[in-house]
């Protein structure tokens, strides 16, 4: 109801003139000048218990609103039980029975109550009655600086009035029919009081009581949900996303109030344009919802991991793209899958009212007050124009394997195979955090290293997958331990002896290196690797059996499919970060200690050297070729059975004897028939896509050739005839693996499937050839 404030003026300035004459009487027998102070003192107090009645049950009056408003669900108990207590509330008179209230009416919002939007719109209301309990501090100071705000006594002095409100004023209900005050006894003299100042002075104290019942408000509600129950729901964002921009709201009319009052606000360390009460309390808020956001993640993402079948999925290319660029058109369409899932998943939401409707609807001015509403949105990665700083496009080695992967299917249409469910569902959870990022700037920060830590998730659980052990993961990437590696014997990690690069090899892999050990570093905490780990899936050691080199080779093409993915999330990482616009805040992040999953996350012992999203992208974009690489050689030479052709090799003894042999070594023909099983499988199981099955089949041979220099070096003594032996057994091999020799191999078992390329035999050959000789 509008307020009649000509009405309200008279009928204030009345009351308080007939206060102020009672005191002066009561305080007849004191001197002037004391008897002024002592009048501002008592006026000043009964001022500021009114407010402070009104402001203390604001947040009763607050959760009351929320349930007239149409975009919360309530139940229609819940209604009529509110409406009770909101009938005790009017005739209540007293502090303590307006707290108990408060924590009924409190319980009732939010215990039983799963809507988001109730959050948000008690919040909203909260707001709304303190701007209008401060609008009206504000109005009654203009009252007292008009003509009709004093008092005149015999000198011709003004006595500078203020007053209490009650509690039908602040709630807009009728007031007194007196239109006029009443007058001032001529014969009454006393010396000139400010009022009006000394309040100004305290207005202050009285927004600080505002703050403090809504930060009272924020602590209440996390305390009741400390659990996180409500914190993970998907309207969670959205509503918190409207509190931060209603708590920004409040802050703007914090300082249209202190306009025009700086030094006294200054003077009592109160500085609303820098106050960060208020945004601290909200941060611990916006964390708790982003933490319960990334502890679930981590785990859909793990339990995903852990059940994942690895079937690659295509990603169709944009024939209508502007660009020819295969690396940029994967890249854009990347950027459309995760725009598809923001797009669906952000909830559609009326335009932000304005926390100044309430105190405008009952009459107050505030017109030199505008807010800035901003409806918070995500911002959308748009084709071309804005994918041209991503660290995919800069680095040679991730975009000559990307696109040697893009496919061209027969009707004209370019796909690349690299989706799987857990990728897939790791763009869900990462356009959840940037939805999150976006809604609540305060925390980009902390958002961007809850999507760290799920790539670190995916992509070291899949070189775990690949590696089967941590002791492999190191071989292939810093080297062999010297303490416990036999040049004479078949080692534990032979595999890997087998794959890792050389030195001169290791030294391109220092980014990969450093990438990794960060990463094991991040996630050490949060996720036990070994729990990914198997080395044979449990098949048999033995690789005489045609099944089991069949087993072996489905594993094979699992393990295949999962390095693959590594490159979408390669890909997935930086779009993300271009999504936010160059990653990381240069702002200290709210938490950054993982421990301890199922609880609150450190905020303490910081050393501000977070790594940024942007330099952890590229990190990840120069490491993934080479993980990629050597996990799939790691996989080869498992399936190859790598370990088992070492132990045959250091069994011949022809190779320490001076004797011709005119015959190759049995494990050549078993090497060869293996990869040739191996071949004919995953080209008849069409699982692999043909681009990835040229590089796995590369990869294969390759490997086949390492099992040989790996072998022979690990061979003792040799004699001028055993090196005339190895020549003749790599020559075997050469031919082994030749097209038309696979084929012929397996025709009866795969007769209708595409032969092998050439790939990287004629290469491979001479360099074990000069490795023999």
């Amino acid at each position: 109801e509008k307020i009649d404030f000509d009405r309200a003026k008279n009928q204030y300035l009345g009351l308080f003139r007939s206060w102020c004459l009672c005191y002066r009487m009561i305080l007849d027998i004191l001197p002037s000048g004391v008897k002024a102070e002592t009048i501002k003192a008592e006026w000043l107090t009964t001022y500021l218990r009114a407010f402070r009645f009104h402001i203390r049950r604001a947040t009763a009056c607050a959760v009351i609103d929320s349930f007239g408003d149409e975009n919360v669900k309530s139940a229609a108990s819940d209604v009529g039980a509110a409406h009770d207590l909101g009938a005790q509330l009017d005739q209540s008179k007293l502090d303590s029975v307006v707290d108990s209230l408060c924590q009924r009416l409190f319980e009732l919002r939010f215990t039983t109550s799963s809507d988001g939007n109730a959050l948000s719109s008690t919040f909203y209301h909260l707001c709304s009655r303190h701007v209008e309990i401060l609008s009206l501090h504000s109005t009654i100071l203009r009252w007292h600086g008009s003509k009709d705000g004093g008092i005149s006594d015999s000198s011709g002095n003004s006595v500078s009035s203020v007053s209490s409100t009650s509690s039908s004023c602040t709630e807009g209900s009728t007031l007194s029919q007196d239109s006029e005050a009443p007058p001032v006894p001529g014969g009454l003299q006393f010396a000139f009081i400010d009022v009006q100042s000394v309040l100004r002075s305290n207005q202050a104290s009285l927004y600080i009581s505002c703050e403090e019942s809504i930060l009272s408000f924020a602590e209440g509600y996390m305390e009741m949900k400390e659990s996180g129950n409500l914190l993970v729901s998907d309207a969670t964002t959205d509503s918190l996303s409207s509190i931060h921009g209603i708590s920004k709201q409040f802050q703007d009319f914090a300082l249209h109030f202190f306009r025009n009052n700086d030094d006294d606000s200054r003077s009592s360390g109160i500085q609303p344009s820098k106050s960060c009460a208020i945004e601290d309390c909200l941060a611990k808020l916006y964390d708790s919802h982003l933490r319960s956001v990334h502890i679930e993640a981590m785990k859909t993402t793990g339990t995903l991991l852990r059940h994942e079948p690895w079937q690659l999925s295509p990603i169709e290319l944009n024939s209508g793209s502007r660009t020819a660029d295969p690396t940029l058109r994967t890249y854009e369409a990347v950027a459309d899958l995760l725009n598809s899932y923001i797009h669906r998943e952000s909830p559609s939401r009326e335009d932000m009212k304005g926390i100044e409707e309430r105190s405008k609807m009952k009459g107050f001015g505030n017109r030199e007050f505008r807010l800035g509403l901003k409806e918070t949105e995500i911002q959308r990665v748009e084709k071309c124009a804005d994918l041209k700083d991503l660290a995919g496009l800069q680095c040679d080695a991730f975009k000559t394997i990307l696109e040697s992967f893009v496919e061209l299917k027969p009707c004209g249409q370019q796909s690349i195979s690299l989706l799987t469910s857990s990728a897939t569902s790791l763009v869900k959870w990462i356009g959840r955090l940037l939805m999150i990022a976006r809604a609540l700037p305060l925390l980009e920060c902390d958002a961007s290293s809850a999507m760290m830590t799920l790539f670190d998730l995916y992509v070291l659980t899949v070189f775990r997958y690949c590696a089967g052990n941590q002791v492999n993961e190191d071989v292939i990437l810093f080297g062999r331990d010297t303490a416990d590696y036999s040049p004479a014997g078949v080692s534990f990690s032979v595999e890997a002896d087998t794959v890792s690069p050389t030195p001169s090899e290791r030294r391109q892999l220092v980014k990969t290196q450093q990438f990794l050990e960060q990463s094991r570093k991040r996630i050490s905490a949060m996720v036990n690797l070994d729990k990914f780990q198997s080395s044979s899936d449990g098949c048999p050691t033995s690789p005489r059996s045609k099944n089991v080199t069949i087993r072996s080779a489905m594993r094979l093409e699992r393990e295949v499919a999962a390095c693959c993915s590594c490159l979408f999330v390669s890909m997935l990482a930086d779009v993300a970060r271009s999504t936010l616009c160059g990653g990381a805040l240069s702002k200290e992040p709210l938490w950054d200690d993982l421990k301890d999953l199922k609880s609150t996350l450190s905020m303490e012992n910081r050393d501000g050297r977070e790594q940024s999203l942007r330099e952890y992208v590229c990190g990840l974009t120069a490491a993934t070729p080479h993980l990629l690489t050597l996990s799939v050689r790691l996989a080869a030479a498992e399936v190859s059975f790598s370990k088992q052709v070492v132990f045959e090799v250091l069994c011949v003894r022809s190779f320490e004897e001076h004797v011709i042999q005119e015959q190759s070594n049995t494990y050549v023909f078993n090497l060869c028939e293996r990869s040739a099983i191996i071949w004919g499988y995953l080209s008849s199981s069409m699982c692999l896509p043909p681009p990835i099955l040229v590089f796995t089949w590369d990869q294969i041979v390759r490997v086949a050739f390492l099992i040989l220099i790996e072998a022979f070096s690990k061979v003792s003594k040799c004699t001028t005839e055993g090196r005339s032996l190895m020549s003749m057994d790599l020559a075997t091999l050469s031919h082994g693996l030749m097209p038309d020799t696979i084929m012929e191999e397996i025709s009866d078992d795969y007769g209708h499937i595409n032969p092998p390329p050439n790939a990287c035999r004629t290469e491979m050959m001479m360099h074990v050839d000069t490795f023999v000789k």
